[in-house]
């Protein structure tokens, strides 16, 4: 949460929030993790389903102490990038996280439509 510190042209506006909420599992026995993700809880709308539609699928598979491999889906960005005749395939991301010792190396590929792709580089130090 925050406030507006200035005025453009003595103009108040009301910042945006993003109330998130999400469940994820591991299944005993599986090296998987599921996850579903809804965002923009706080959106106004009349119709429930413009809320439930704003959410984000993934799946990680990790090797202890070895790699990650990622996917994930995201139908609010799939909608939003749809084009004109198709809804493309905005939305999905690909991602692979490596362990080095005390260090992970995090990659992730968005697929954006029109606009490109996403590419995310991370690296994390476990202190």
């Amino acid at each position: 949460m925050g406030r507006q510190l200035t005025y453009y042209n003595d103009t108040k506006e009301n910042l945006p929030a993003n109330l998130e909420i999400g469940i994820s599992n591991k299944p005993k026995h599986l090296p998987i993790t599921l996850g579903v993700r809804w965002h923009h809880i706080n959106y106004r709308s009349e119709e429930l389903m413009d809320r439930l539609k704003r959410f984000v699928a993934s799946a990680e598979f990790i090797r202890p102490n070895r790699f990650a491999v990622r996917l994930s889906y995201d139908n609010d960005v799939r909608e939003n990038l749809a084009l004109e005749n198709s809804s493309g395939i905005g939305g999905i991301a690909l991602g692979l996280g490596i362990f080095w010792n005390d260090f992970r190396f995090d990659y992730a590929f968005g697929l954006m439509n029109d606009l490109g792709n996403l590419h995310r580089f991370g690296v994390v130090w476990q202190m």
